[in-house]
């Protein structure tokens, strides 16, 4: 049996070329799935990624409404206790 070599190799000196054909198109099929399925869950990452976005956009708004109901007392209390925050 060969020492490198891919599975195609492999399976055609041990069982012979018949399998060895099906087992080469097998590999190829599986890197074709593959490659797919990994550029689906990066297209669901990004569209998972820019809904975090528009929430802490809403989280923002938010925020800063309710803090000028309550008179600035949030921002007030963040300012004595932490100090300025950098953007």
């Amino acid at each position: 049996y060969p020492r490198a070599g891919s599975a195609y190799t492999y399976t055609y000196v041990g069982v012979g070329e018949l399998w060895a054909f099906i087992i080469g198109w097998t590999v190829i099929l599986e890197y074709m799935i593959g490659n797919a399925a990994f550029k689906q869950i990066i297209r669901v990452n990004k569209a998972i990624n820019a809904k975090k976005k528009e929430q802490r956009a809403v989280a923002r708004s938010w925020s800063g409404y309710l803090d000028t109901l309550v008179h600035n007392a949030v921002s007030n209390f963040t300012l004595e206790t932490i100090g300025p925050l950098s953007s």
